[in-house]
């Protein structure tokens, strides 16, 4: 366990995904094996296999052969043809009598939320916007992260029991306690994006990008609207 632990692509990667497992499970066809390997470290293989910055590509070995290996498009492919084979070993323990608010319903929201529930803690997930996602639904345009791939893993976690208040912005974390909540899980996320930092970018008609496409996917820019702001995803 050890050496494996020292693997580059997976030492590299936020969530240590064993990658080298699911890599191989994928060229041997096995889907769905290969999404439940995925699934032991984060709920969200449709959505990284997208839109994931894949630190775990700048490391693989096979760089120093020839190219690194597509790993991004590896766990998409995995997430497009899923059977839903993880499922059967996908474990949920009994109720534990607690009761967690997250805020955010962002993928580290979510993320949280997903665990939690499956450890049998009771979880409402608190977002001020309209529906779930976070950036992964306002930041990224939906050509490159499709909405019903995220809607499709957002049920999942819903599944576990979890609840959503959404178009809700909580003000005061000392309220969710006094209503019963044992925690609270803090996933606002960072939604601002940054100056462009040249003269001008302070001005009224200027705005960044993460606030254009946020606008964008609400249905609240006009069309042939083009943002020239900064922090593009």
């Amino acid at each position: 366990r050890k050496e494996e632990t020292q693997v580059p692509c997976k030492a590299t990667c936020p969530a240590g995904i064993d990658v080298p497992r699911y890599v191989q499970l994928v060229g041997l066809g096995m889907y769905g094996e290969a999404v439940a390997v995925i699934r032991e470290k984060l709920p969200f293989p449709g959505i990284l296999g997208r839109a994931c910055f894949s630190p775990c590509e700048s490391a693989c070995r096979r760089k120093d052969l020839d190219d690194p290996l597509s790993i991004r498009s590896l766990k998409r492919i995995a997430a497009d043809n899923d059977s839903g084979l993880w499922r059967q070993y996908s474990i949920q323990l009994p109720a534990t009598g607690k009761k967690v608010a997250v805020i955010g319903a962002g993928p580290g929201g979510l993320t949280a939320a997903y665990y939690l529930a499956k450890k049998g803690h009771g979880v409402t997930v608190f977002d001020a916007l309209p529906a779930a996602g976070g950036m992964a639904r306002y930041g990224i345009p939906s050509y490159r992260v499709p909405l019903a791939v995220i809607d499709q893993e957002v049920a999942e976690v819903e599944k576990l029991g979890v609840a959503f208040q959404f178009n809700t912005r909580i003000e005061n974390v000392d309220e969710l306690k006094a209503q019963g909540y044992d925690a609270v899980f803090l996933a606002i996320g960072a939604q601002n994006g940054d100056a462009l930092g040249i003269p001008g970018d302070n001005l009224p008609n200027v705005i960044d990008s993460p606030t254009f496409l946020r606008a964008a996917t609400m249905g609240k820019v006009p069309k042939g609207t083009h943002s020239a702001g900064a922090g593009d995803t």
